[in-house]
C-alpha cells in the first residue's frame, strides 16, 4: 500500500531498470564481438553508450520527482539510492567498453572462456535483479528469493575472476600486458559487485517495510 499513490515514481523506476537492462545486454554482445574480432564491435559499443545515456536521462527525471517529495521520509532516500546504484551498473559497463576499445587491450585467447563465463553469469544476475526490483512494488516477501540468488552468483564470478588472474600471471607476457588484462578482468567482475551492493540495498528496503 505504501506505493499505491506513487505511480509516477514507480513507472520511472521501471523505465530506468529497463534501460539499464538494455545497456548490460548490449555490453555482453559488444564483449563477445570484441573477443571474436568482429568489426561490429564499434557499433555495439555505441549502442551501449546510447542506452546508458538514456538511462541517465530517466535517472535524472526520477531523482527530480523524488526530490519534489513524491515519497515520504526515509523511503525517499532509499529510492534515490536504489536508482543511483542501478545507474552505476550502466555507467560501469559503458566506461569499461570505452576503455577496452580505446586502449585496444589484447586479451589472451586462453582467457576467452572465462571472460565469457563472467559475462554469462552477470546476465544471470541481471535476470534475478530485474524481478527483485519489480517485486518491491508488488510482493516484497518474494524479493529475498532473488537477492539470495544474486549473492550466490556473485560468489561464482569471484571464483572465476581469481582463477583468471592466477592463470594470467603465469603467462609469458610483459608485466604491463598482465596489468592491463588484470584491470580489465577486475572491472568486468566489478559489475557483479555493484549488483550485489544493489541487492543488499533492496534487502534493507524490504527489512524497513517489514519493521
Amino acid at each position: 500500500m505504501f506505493w499505491k499513490h506513487e505511480h509516477k515514481v514507480e513507472k520511472l523506476v521501471h523505465q530506468h531498470l529497463e534501460l539499464v537492462d538494455k545497456t548490460l545486454r548490449s555490453f555482453q554482445k559488444a564483449i563477445e564481438a570484441y573477443l571474436d574480432g568482429d568489426d561490429q564491435v564499434t557499433k555495439l559499443a555505441a549502442e551501449v553508450h546510447q542506452w546508458e545515456s538514456k538511462a541517465d536521462d530517466v535517472r535524472r527525471e526520477a531523482t527530480t520527482q523524488l526530490l519534489k517529495g513524491s515519497l515520504l521520509g526515509s523511503f525517499r532516500g532509499d529510492m534515490l539510492r536504489l536508482i543511483e546504484e542501478m545507474d552505476k551498473l550502466a555507467n560501469t559497463a559503458d566506461a569499461l567498453m570505452n576503455s577496452l576499445i580505446l586502449q585496444n587491450i589484447q586479451i589472451p585467447e586462453s582467457l576467452y572462456p572465462r571472460i565469457n563465463t563472467i559475462c554469462k553469469i552477470s546476465i544471470q544476475i541481471l535476470d534475478e535483479l530485474n524481478p527483485a526490483i519489480e517485486l518491491l512494488f508488488s510482493n516484497m516477501p518474494e524479493v529475498l528469493t532473488h537477492t539470495g540468488q544474486i549473492e550466490k552468483l556473485e560468489g561464482e564470478i569471484d571464483e572465476v575472476e581469481k582463477a583468471s588472474i592466477r592463470d594470467l600471471f603465469l603467462m609469458d607476457l610483459t608485466l604491463a600486458e598482465k596489468l592491463w588484462v588484470r584491470d580489465f578482468i577486475s572491472h568486468l567482475a566489478q559489475l557483479s559487485d555493484r549488483a550485489e551492493d544493489l541487492s543488499d540495498l533492496i534487502e534493507i528496503i524490504v527489512a524497513k517495510r517489514r519493521a
